[in-house]
């Protein structure tokens, strides 16, 4: 066999119309997704073997019988790119679902979809009208964009915000924006992702699972060729290296795995194209604000370094029974949770954060990078409290701050019919 260079990817995902259940190599083709990605692991496709336990008549036969092939499951990790919906969406149209948001919503539960429109008026900063409030609802993201006089800063570039409140179409942001908008200035629709206890509870029984199909090298027949199936993203990492581009690691838990012709695959030509769209480097045009719950004041600060635990995801519920075909000693994935923290490194040390969790200050959080239309996403915490006492952290020969924010559900956003959105600890926005 030849060698083959570690770098022939190729990764598609199906949403399986019936738990565990695998597409076929021409359904593969159809309806299969490829996207594109930046790290896949795969060596958590192991199966179980296990040591025969019979008692020999002779103490060196003991454990050389044949092992019994035991559970076949295991988990992989498959990196994705985090960016924008790819394109500005056009005016009075509802942006469009696309790969990456239909994996977040299996991911996190919930995904809402704002249309593209205008500002009629503005009262200021945070409160205006717009010629249409069709899909724009309390708890949701949307884009502004200065079109009319824009400062260098944010000339071509949408800046995202919840939406706090909709009354006909008069829009309450839940924070000032950086320019009080202006007749004809742009509100983009964004795609906004939150979390949905009912849709994670039980996978099996909300027929919400996956298989996967993943080539590591995909002109060299099946020998690199897997298949995970029943599989759900148990866990899902926002990833901001300094310097580096944003992305995000899925965790994979499968109920079974095909590997090679062995197994029966076969590589597919799929019938649309790959996935993906560029991600812009972390530092520019990226911006943190942090302000105190109910408070609408911008407050832009500084962070050297960055950790979330979203603390939300699936999680096996193992079986000594197969009641659903390739969900091996599986018998459903069921909601975790934990807490939802996000630990911030600040470049100068203030006593204000120990004042501050004293006074049981509750805040609200935003991270997100602004961009060109289709580019940006956003990263918002409605209410959190610091979690513990702040500490000290050596940043360039200088004292800075380190602080762990400690999610809440929030209950700022009212008047809609999506709840879950309007109280979600977290959000993730795509605009």
């Amino acid at each position: 066999m030849a060698a083959i260079h570690n770098h022939h990817y190729r990764v598609a995902y199906f949403e399986e119309t019936t738990v565990g259940t695998p597409p076929n190599g021409a359904t593969w083709n159809a309806s299969g997704v490829p996207i594109e990605t930046t790290m896949v692991d795969v060596s958590g496709l192991k199966q179980e073997f296990i040591t025969d336990p019979t008692l020999e008549e002779h103490p060196l036969d003991m454990g050389t019988r044949a092992v019994i092939h035991g559970i076949k499951n295991g988990q992989i990790k498959v990196g994705l790119k985090l960016h924008g919906t790819g394109a500005a969406t056009e005016a009075a149209s509802q942006v469009a679902a696309n790969a990456l948001s239909n994996l977040l919503k299996h991911a996190w539960g919930g995904v809402h979809r704002s249309s593209t429109t205008a500002v009629a008026a503005a009262t200021d900063a945070k409160t205006f009208t717009v010629d249409s409030a069709t899909n724009i609802i309390p708890g949701c993201v949307i884009g502004v964009q200065d079109t009319s006089s824009p400062s260098a800063e944010y000339s071509g570039v949408v800046v995202p915000r919840r939406v706090l409140s909709v009354t006909d179409t008069e829009i309450v942001l839940e924070e000032d924006l950086p320019f009080t908008p202006a007749a004809d200035d742009v509100v983009h629709a964004a795609i906004t992702v939150y979390l949905d206890h009912s849709a994670l509870e039980d996978a099996v029984a909300s027929n919400d699972t996956l298989s996967w199909l993943i080539a590591l090298g995909h002109e060299s027949g099946t020998d690199h060729l897997y298949q995970v199936v029943g599989s759900v993203i148990s866990e899902l990492k926002i990833d901001l290296p300094e310097g580096g581009v944003p992305g995000l690691e899925a965790t994979i838990e499968c109920g079974t795995f095909m590997h090679g012709t062995e197994d029966g695959l076969s590589n597919p030509d799929f019938a649309t194209a790959t996935y993906g769209h560029a991600q812009l480097a972390i530092g520019r045009n990226t911006k943190l604000s942090i302000g105190e719950y109910g408070a609408d004041t911008l407050a832009y600060v500084d962070a050297t370094a960055y950790s979330l635990e979203t603390g939300v995801g699936r999680q096996r519920v193992k079986s000594i029974t197969e009641r659903t075909h390739n969900l091996e000693a599986t018998a459903t994935y069921g909601l975790r949770v934990d807490n939802t923290t996000l630990a911030l490194t600040f470049p100068t040390y203030e006593e204000a954060w120990y004042s501050k969790l004293n006074a049981s200050t509750v805040y609200r959080l935003t991270l997100a990078q602004h961009a060109a239309p289709g580019k940006g996403w956003g990263l918002f915490i409605p209410k959190a409290q610091i979690e513990g006492t702040p500490g000290r952290q050596v940043v360039v020969d200088n004292w800075g701050a380190q602080v762990s924010f400690r999610a809440a559900r929030a209950s700022n956003a009212t008047g809609g019919s999506n709840n879950e959105l309007e109280r979600s600890r977290i959000l993730l926005a795509l605009f």
